[in-house]
């Protein structure tokens, strides 16, 4: 399964979500549009990223163990309902004016990602192990970097 994989800021993740169905298909895997949530059962989870496997290897994996169902959740962006993008007293200008204005300023920005996949989820299980995978688009990693120097004691709550 080894293959030359780029750096994960590299990654379009809008065109590799609609090129999952594709890599599923190749594999003989149904996809399936949602992410299982773990239950607290005899199982067992393997979390995964784009820096342990490439979206096609993580799609391989699943044929080769066998599995015939593959999970698949592509989470859009909305500037105004992401809960990172939510500043409590700082969105109407209290009590600090000059971190409001750049709330606003950061806020006005993500508008132009609206609609934008910012993360890709895949998933199956095989035995009693559930496997799972994820990727955040690199322009989404950059907001919430962002965010958290903004407001850091916001981001550690």
């Amino acid at each position: 399964m080894e293959s030359p994989r780029r750096p994960a800021a590299a990654i379009d993740v809008d065109r590799l979500a609609a090129e999952v169905t594709q890599l599923a298909s190749s594999q003989r895997l149904v996809v399936v549009p949602a992410t299982p949530v773990p239950r607290s059962c005899s199982g067992h989870l393997v979390l995964l990223d784009n820096n342990d496997l490439s979206a096609a290897d993580f799609c391989q994996l699943a044929a080769t163990a066998g599995a015939s169902l593959l999970y698949v959740q592509a989470e859009a962006f909305d500037s105004q309902s992401d809960p990172a993008l939510s500043f409590g007293e700082y969105d109407q200008g209290e009590p600090d004016r000059t971190v409001g204005a750049k709330v606003v300023g950061l806020r006005r920005e993500a508008e132009r990602f609206n609609g934008r996949v910012r993360q890709l989820e895949l998933a199956f299980a095989a035995g009693c192990v559930l496997h799972s995978w994820a990727v955040a688009a690199d322009w989404y990693q950059g907001l919430m970097s962002r965010v958290a120097e903004l407001l850091p004691e916001e981001s550690e709550s």
